[in-house]
């Protein structure tokens, strides 16, 4: 098959796309979060594995206080204190998790807003 040169030259010029208007970045809102003193709540330990009620009783010693909101890096920041913490507590030479600990706060997070543990917000 052939390929007549003219009829390629003869075609019409490709136009350009046309400009994209920018638009305006938006912003995630920051998760705010605030914990509840479970002391103050009947039965708030129900059904919670061990990793949530550690989570619950002792994030307050590594910078988290009951009733005020705090952000997602001083929760970051508290369970990396928190795993540090509970994994030179161990004998056995384990790792309290070999996540992330701010992923094992995610996973939990919603057993803790159930028993009333924890109060997300956006």
């Amino acid at each position: 098959m052939q390929i007549d040169l003219n009829q390629k030259a003869n075609k019409p010029p490709v136009r350009a796309a046309k400009p994209v208007a920018k638009k305006e970045v938006k912003r995630k809102a920051v998760a705010m979060f605030t914990f509840t003193d479970h002391a103050k709540i009947d039965n708030w330990d129900r059904a919670l594995p061990p990793q949530a009620k550690c989570i619950a009783t002792t994030i307050t010693k590594y910078g988290i206080q009951y009733g005020k909101p705090c952000s997602k890096d001083d929760v970051k920041q508290a369970m990396e204190k928190l795993n540090a913490a509970e994994t030179a507590k161990r004998t056995d030479g384990k790792k309290w998790t070999k996540q992330d600990p701010y992923h094992i706060f995610a996973y939990y997070m919603k057993p803790l807003v159930d028993n009333k543990l924890l109060v997300s917000s956006k």
